[in-house]
């Protein structure tokens, strides 16, 4: 009588009784299979055409679980939730979690021991390892240390990841520092670039308003004179959301107020002493005081000091913000 088999991989499970002086035979065949399901290496040579990959003899599978759940390599948590759940990995070792539920709660996946804990994105699948203190992220939750990735719809930290003891991503706000010794891939990479000491704490970007800017290896196209802007000063900020007008050397002493209006954007200038003419617009002669009204033009050619809150006076660079999509920076721990 043939040994039934295992319905995934085809090992064979001896009866009692059975493969009297032979028992060998099927045991030593489960061994050398369960041997390169773990370590095996094999090479498949594809040219043109479809592949099967061959199966033991006279074996169909039929895919089920493992005896009990922590036997599998697989386990799928599915369910409308109604408050966050906690689920106990008993058993260490690795698997993929597969999070398809629903509703706005959180799985949060922990050992027996009292250790690290994680929680997955609904939608994931993750590969983790449990070593029976501490469930850690394995593969899924991709990228290297410092990768910075952005979240569209979201406003803050995803509770799913604020959910974790250690947190696969921060948020990029600047506001706060964190442990070197919590995230030493990422200390060690920011120092104290964007806050912290850069030996037991650091900080991370501000990101909020902001897009991010490639390094400058060419030294020109983004500069102090130029912007106010050193491209190559890494973690340098920048830029106003304010539009202003070209400063003008030959025409000192220039205060402006002058109304500009383009899609989207209206900004107030004052002008005094100036010898010049906007783009498309009147001819301003030599005056003390003028005020011009534009609309949908540019204007340039003139030192532009913008008053802000009850007359605190400033130089502002040119910048006019694209079209945007709201959502927030993070960055892989």
């Amino acid at each position: 009588m043939a040994d039934p088999q295992t319905v995934n991989v085809g090992l064979a499970v001896p009866l009692r009784g059975s493969n009297p002086g032979t028992w060998d035979t099927p045991v030593n065949a489960d061994f050398s299979a369960i041997d390169g399901m773990f370590a095996g290496v094999a090479n498949v040579a594809l040219s043109n055409v479809p592949v099967t990959l061959t199966a033991p003899a006279g074996f169909t599978p039929t895919p089920g679980p493992g005896p009990v759940q922590s036997q599998n390599a697989v386990i799928q948590f599915s369910g409308a939730l109604s408050a966050n759940v906690t689920v106990t990995l008993p058993t260490p070792g690795y698997m993929v979690l597969e999070n398809i539920t629903t509703g706005a709660f959180l799985v949060i996946f922990r050992a027996v021991g009292s250790g690290e804990v994680i929680s997955t994105p609904q939608g994931s699948r993750v590969r983790v390892y449990c070593d029976g203190t501490n469930v850690r992220f394995v593969e899924g939750i991709e990228g290297r240390p410092g990768k910075m990735e952005f979240e569209g719809g979201e406003t803050g930290l995803p509770a799913w990841v604020a959910a974790c003891t250690k947190r696969p991503y921060l948020l990029a706000d600047g506001t706060a520092t964190y442990l070197v010794a919590d995230y030493p891939a990422l200390g060690a990479k920011y120092g104290n670039k964007f806050g912290g000491n850069g030996i037991t704490t650091f900080g991370v970007p501000d990101m909020q308003g902001r897009v991010p800017l490639a390094y400058d290896g060419t030294g020109t196209r983004i500069t102090v004179a130029g912007c106010g802007i050193d491209g190559q000063t890494i973690g340098a900020a920048g830029g106003l959301q304010t539009m202003a007008a070209m400063v003008r050397s030959d025409l000192p002493n220039q205060v402006v107020t002058v109304n500009i209006v383009d899609p989207g954007h209206f900004h107030t200038y004052t002008l005094t002493n100036l010898s010049s003419s906007d783009n498309g617009g009147p001819a301003i002669a030599s005056a003390s005081s003028q005020t011009n009204t534009n609309t949908g033009s540019k204007t340039t050619g003139i030192t532009a000091n913008l008053n802000l809150n009850g007359g605190v006076t400033q130089t502002l660079p040119a910048n006019v913000q694209p079209s945007i999509v709201a959502g927030v920076w993070l960055i892989k721990t």
